[in-house]
């Protein structure tokens, strides 16, 4: 079954999410609970990875999947695993004939149904979503469309949010590096015009000082500037 309303909802809670830019941590908690409500499931967790590394478990939903929930190198294994590494989804109508835990799922389920769906974009892999069910019960393709929603939901914004604090970094250094070409455009000129050279000769000068001392551009521009060094 699939609360068609709850799944609204979480549509708006995302896209309101991606606009401020909330921790992911907040967000993927967010969407495993809201998964539990759409999907009328018993439990929801989002494990992250890149490649082939370890899956970690950032966020758990439902009560009982909070009550098993083992050391991360147990708790993302099984569906989220194979769902993980071969991009596919992974859904399992009844795990009582997999031989649990030896499937690597909660071992305080010794049965259910259970779902792995990748979170992908591209074909960049960052985790999986899984979801439980405590008792057997065949998956439906609806409930499989709408699983695949919220997995590239918690995808996206995992994305989007390396991506934007990749960005961040990537601004706060061209910034800084303008605000340095600005003091060492300062001191060339303080250098020229004492010892009467050229531009280019009064940035060597700055250079080979910076060298000799073993300091950043900006240190001895900035130094020249202020007054407290003389070059």
């Amino acid at each position: 079954m699939i609360d068609h309303d709850a799944l609204t909802a979480t549509f708006a809670e995302y896209v309101t999410s991606i606009a401020a830019g909330y921790a992911v941590e907040d967000v993927l908690y967010r969407l495993a609970d809201r998964a539990v409500t759409v999907l009328e499931v018993d439990g929801a967790r989002v494990c992250v990875g890149d490649g082939d590394e370890a899956l970690r478990c950032v966020a758990v939903a439902g009560e009982r999947m909070h009550a098993v929930a083992q050391p991360e190198e147990e708790t993302c294994l099984g569906t989220c695993l194979r769902a993980h590494r071969s991009g596919r989804p992974v859904a399992i109508a009844d795990l009582s004939v997999l031989g649990v835990p030896s499937d690597g799922e909660p071992r305080g389920f010794p049965g259910g149904a259970a779902v792995g769906l990748p979170l992908r974009l591209s074909d960049r892999s960052v985790g999986a979503l899984h979801l439980h069910r405590e008792r057997p019960r065949s998956w439906s393709d609806r409930e499989l469309a709408t699983a695949r929603l919220l997995a590239d939901m918690a995808a996206g914004y995992i994305v989007n949010a390396r991506d934007r604090e990749d960005s961040k970094r990537l601004a706060d250094q061209l910034r800084h590096a303008l605000d340095s070409r600005v003091v060492i455009e300062q001191a060339k000129g303080i250098l020229a015009e004492r010892h009467r050279i050229t531009p280019a000769a009064a940035f060597d000068r700055l250079r080979d000082h910076a060298r000799s001392g073993n300091h950043g551009l900006r240190q001895v521009a900035a130094g020249i500037v202020d007054g407290a060094l003389e070059v």
